[in-house]
């Protein structure tokens, strides 16, 4: 089955290597420079990672019961590297949470999600409809602690954080970075429906909770269908 494409019944050999390189060999070139992990550089360029991702995602299918992709490399799609093993890496992760028997795939109307199979009750009943503070880095921190923890896939983020809409916090983002005694430390809350009249605009759909460690940085990440990155923690723990 193709996930991002509009076919659902695609032959193992839909298109080989050769096939995909010459399709993209004249189209715009499409990169930027940066680490994707830091949120900062995913937002900066958002519309060239956007129009990336769907070019990627046209050759995301399912095939028992997990994602594989018929690309090896951004080159064949006229796309940077960086950009490739970002969205490669959030799908091998998806997959890894697949393999342990603890999620399955679900496809929906606009896609698909990963979910738990043991659903277990709204565990998030006294923190829906909080508040995020300026200046309150600790309780910020736990909160969106909980909401990288707990969310569910479908909701948007506004169902966890009441105040994403208040362009004095989000314009589009709440950031705050620091040092401890342990080391460095940073959170960052995106409003992906800052430049939309609707904030519950299909942007903030939440997909999921994905991590990723990367020398001495642990990322806690909320992401969206698009693979952006809606809520990013970095080391957590060191908040003191």
């Amino acid at each position: 089955m193709l996930l991002g494409g509009c076919s659902e019944n695609v032959q193992e050999d839909f298109l080989n290597e050769n096939n995909i390189a010459e399709m993209y060999a004249d189209s715009v070139f499409l990169g930027f420079e940066g680490d994707l992990i830091y949120p900062e550089v995913i937002w900066g360029n958002v519309d060239t990672y956007l129009r990336a991702f769907e070019r990627m995602n046209a050759y995301l299918k399912l095939k028992d019961g997990v994602l594989v992709w018929d690309i090896k490399n951004g080159g064949e799609l006229n796309i940077s590297e960086n950009i490739f093993d970002y969205i490669t890496g959030w799908w091998s992760r998806q997959n890894e949470k697949l393999n342990s028997g603890d999620y399955k795939l679900e496809i929906q109307e606009n896609g698909y999600c990963i979910i738990p199979t043991k659903i277990k009750e709204e565990p998030l009943k006294s923190r829906v409809g909080q508040f995020l503070i300026r200046g309150q880095h600790r309780y910020n921190v736990n909160i969106l602690v909980q909401v990288y923890t707990n969310a569910r896939p479908g909701n948007s983020l506004r169902y966890y954080i009441e105040n994403l809409g208040d362009p004095s916090l989000f314009s589009p983002n709440l950031f705050y970075g620091s040092s401890s005694s342990y080391g460095r430390w940073s959170y960052n809350c995106d409003n992906a429906c800052f430049y939309s009249s609707v904030i519950t605009c299909a942007h903030n759909e939440i997909l999921g909770s994905d991590s990723d460690l990367r020398g001495g940085e642990y990322w806690e990440k909320v992401l969206n269908r698009n693979g952006l990155p809606l809520v990013s923690i970095m080391n957590s723990a060191y908040c003191q």
